[in-house]
């Protein structure tokens, strides 16, 4: 002790002050176990555990080069800790900004405490560069596979945290949620990192070619793959057997089965081929379903609230639903090999309190379940089961006033229930439509193969219009009452998009009464429509076209969370808090429902096309149109899958247009406007669109009625003159210009 070391003398001095306030020298980012940012200028006391001996000891908080540091610590309480804290960083890198200007990247300390008192999620205006990018970079992915392989289950658990951190955002699902019950919403784009340059190389290999492309592939390593596609390298590194073996061996906590879960509904959001990786894994979904999806179950307890096992789960009924939407061939194993079709019948046969469930969970399965039926209806699929369950079906439909006046924390599950059903029972229509057409057909074929006609026919669900009717007269009536405006609202545009596909389909039907037809839908358009579509609080709505639309605010829209190009999302955190397509003031929806029954209805009764001339002349629409014509919205995975739904509604106000200019002076007055609106909307059509193009160029372009009013075709088809790029089209849009410039030539010789 009499020996003087200078050296271990300096670890007991006072620690050095933080670095003055006021100063625009860059530091590093550091972070509290909560995963918030540490300003360089705060003093924290050093009880909270936030002050080591590493670089910058005077500084609070971990840097991400500490984290990753103590992942790797050979001390179980170190592990877990670090990887929790990366999931708490990664979690708020991945929610919205909220300031309106932009922040330099060496701002003054003295403005970091005001920054950090909004919601988290300005990492990407604070800090210089993407969080998430140098957490990938720095191998992130392999940190968190190797830790799902530890045997400590804390570990394992913090892994499973920090990935599903990583991959999932809560508010992309619930937005997508939120549209699956508007016109088309079933299906959704896959969210594949952008490969332009691969596709144009592929685009003209033929078969042998291709094979050695993929071989290729295969040979690249596990880390060439993830940094090309974070979901694809995950796969590569055998992320779902282990993930089984979690689920079957493990068998974690709650959360951790929640948290996988949703990792599982992420990579079957991916694309096709990975969910059917999804489904090939050996006993992943036999676990999932037999586990969580039983067809048998206790009544809940105290004890059994600590295990998520031997109950039903609702995310893992989504995952079965979202398998669905990758492919007809998917949804058909599910139903007939996995048991689907039994689980459906079990849980949807009985009312929501009857399931000796939590009550919200309840509601959420019960959800789900109608939202996987509706999309194998689509498919033609599970057809019998609404034969079977249809008084169960008509007991829902008779109780939905009562659900409606309801005011209780429920009634937002509620009302997304009776969306599904209402999707559920479009669909059903939409195949009972068809049965006659495939009946007859297979009658015609003589011995050849033919497609069989569902069990399901136009019998079994006509009885349900005049209901579905008397639904839709009282919720346009319930619009005066300030207490269930907004649910009724929610649930308009679903029964618009229903009579639709009813009335679409009634007229290939042997029991089409064309007189009772015209006259029910004269009654339905002078005691329903009219009065809905002039309504104060849907003329209120129609005056947001221009704040909601994706198409006229592409470079005023707010800062969105950082995304890497390898691991796309839908931007949508923080879609409460600002004008789109989602929020309950959005018009689209219900401009779409009203768009696709006005067409339907003209069709049938061209006397009634007059009566809906007052939308397409409504000053907000002809505003908006005025700046859609003037629009060059950018596509990205953001703003495709709210672009295809803005897309409906344009190509359906041209349609009734279009109907209109030849009859109506005042929309001839228009007719340029419309026809210059139908030129810049072709090239923005996105794949699965192809029959938009085709039905504009088969009647508003080519339409003598509009080329009249326009003599400068040939100048407004340029491309570049609008911002399109050819090789950003798809093909079937491709061969539609094709033909219409070739046409436009003749025409204008």
């Amino acid at each position: 002790m009499d020996t003087l070391e200078p050296e271990k003398l300096e670890w007991i001095r006072d620690l050095p002050s933080p670095r003055k306030k006021g100063t625009k020298k860059a530091m590093q980012a550091r972070f509290d176990f909560a995963g918030t940012l540490i300003p360089p200028s705060e003093d924290l006391p050093t009880h909270l555990g936030l002050h080591h001996h590493g670089e910058e000891p005077e500084r609070a908080g971990y840097s991400l080069q500490e984290l990753f540091l103590l992942s790797r610590s050979q001390l179980i309480q170190q592990r877990s800790l670090a990887l929790n804290t990366l999931a708490c960083i990664l979690t708020k890198v991945h929610k919205p900004a909220h300031t309106v200007s932009c922040i330099p990247t060496e701002i003054p300390a003295e403005t970091h405490s005001l920054i950090l008192q909004a919601r988290a999620g300005e990492y990407q205006t604070i800090l210089r560069g993407s969080v998430t990018s140098s957490l990938l970079d720095a191998g992130l992915l392999f940190l968190l596979r190797f830790a799902l392989d530890d045997s400590i289950e804390g570990v394992m658990s913090a892994a499973v945290h920090a990935l599903t951190a990583l991959l999932v955002c809560a508010e992309d699902e619930e937005c997508l949620d939120c549209t699956f019950s508007w016109f088309r919403g079933l299906a959704s784009f896959p969210l594949l990192p952008s490969a332009q340059e691969e596709d144009e190389e592929d685009e003209g290999l033929n078969e042998s070619m291709k094979e050695t492309a993929m071989e290729k592939e295969e040979r690249k390593s596990d880390y060439d793959v993830a940094r090309q596609d974070v979901v694809k390298g995950l796969l590569k590194m055998k992320l779902l057997p282990r993930l089984r073996y979690v689920l079957e061996v493990v068998r974690p906590s709650p959360r951790v089965v929640e948290d996988v879960l949703h990792i599982l509904t992420r990579v079957a959001r991916h694309s096709s081929s990975s969910a059917t990786q999804v489904l090939d894994c050996p006993r992943l979904m036999e676990t999932v379903l037999s586990e969580f999806l039983p067809t048998s179950w206790k009544s809940p307890s105290s004890l059994s609230l600590l295990s998520a096992y031997g109950h039903p789960v609702a995310n893992a009924m989504k995952l079965v639903r979202v398998l669905a939407t990758s492919g007809r061939h998917a949804c058909a194993r599910l139903l007939n090999s996995l048991g689907v079709r039994e689980r459906l019948s079990c849980l949807l046969s009985a009312e929501p309190n009857e399931l000796l469930m939590d009550p919200n969970e309840a509601l959420r399965i019960t959800t789900e379940a109608y939202r996987l039926w509706a999309v194998a209806a689509g498919y033609g699929q599970a057809c019998q089961l609404y034969i079977d369950l249809y008084p169960a079906l008509v007991r829902t439909l008779q109780a939905v006033h009562s659900t409606l006046s309801a005011s209780d924390s429920l009634l937002s599950l509620q009302l997304h229930r009776l969306s599904a059903l209402l999707s559920l029972l479009t669909q059903v229509t939409h195949t009972a439509g068809c049965h006659q057409e495939l009946q007859s057909g297979m009658v015609r074929a003589q011995g050849e193969e033919c497609p069989p006609p569902p069990p399901v026919s136009w019998g079994h669900v006509a009885g349900l219009q005049p209901l579905l009717l008397g639904h839709l007269k009282g919720a346009v009536k319930c619009l005066d009452d300030p207490v269930q405006k907004d649910s009724v609202l929610t649930l308009i545009p679903a029964y618009l998009v229903y009579l639709q596909a009813y009335y679409h389909h009634l007229t290939r039907q042997t029991c089409f009464r064309p007189v009772e037809t015209l006259q029910d839908l004269e009654l339905l358009t002078s005691e329903v429509l009219l009065p809905l579509m002039c309504h104060s609080v849907v003329q209120g709505q129609i005056k947001n076209l221009r704040s909601s639309s994706v198409v006229c605010n592409v470079e005023s829209s707010p800062l969105s969370p950082e995304t890497t190009p390898n691991l796309p999302g839908l931007a949508c955190p923080g879609w409460r808090d600002r004008p789109g397509l989602v929020v309950l003031s959005c018009p689209f929806p219900l401009l779409t429902g009203l768009g696709l029954l006005f067409e339907t209805i003209t069709e049938i009764h061209k006397g009634l096309s007059r009566k809906f001339a007052a939308l397409v002349l409504s000053e907000p629409v002809i505003g908006y149109l005025h700046s859609c014509s003037h629009a060059s919205p950018t596509l990205s995975h953001s703003g495709s899958w709210l672009l295809r739904h803005e897309h409906h509604v344009l190509y359906l106000l041209l349609r009734l247009a279009h109907r209109l200019v030849p009859i109506e002076p005042e929309v001839a007055k228009h007719a340029s406007l419309y026809h210059q609106v139908a030129l810049v909307l072709l090239p923005w059509l996105l794949p699965g669109s192809e029959y938009l193009a085709h039905e504009l160029l088969s009647t508003v372009i080519f339409s003598k009625d509009f080329l009249s009013y326009c003599r400068s075709l040939p100048l407004k088809l340029g491309l570049k003159a609008r911002g399109s790029r050819w090789r950003d089209l798809s093909v079937g849009v491709k061969r539609s210009l094709l033909t219409f410039w070739q046409r436009s030539s003749e025409l204008v010789a």
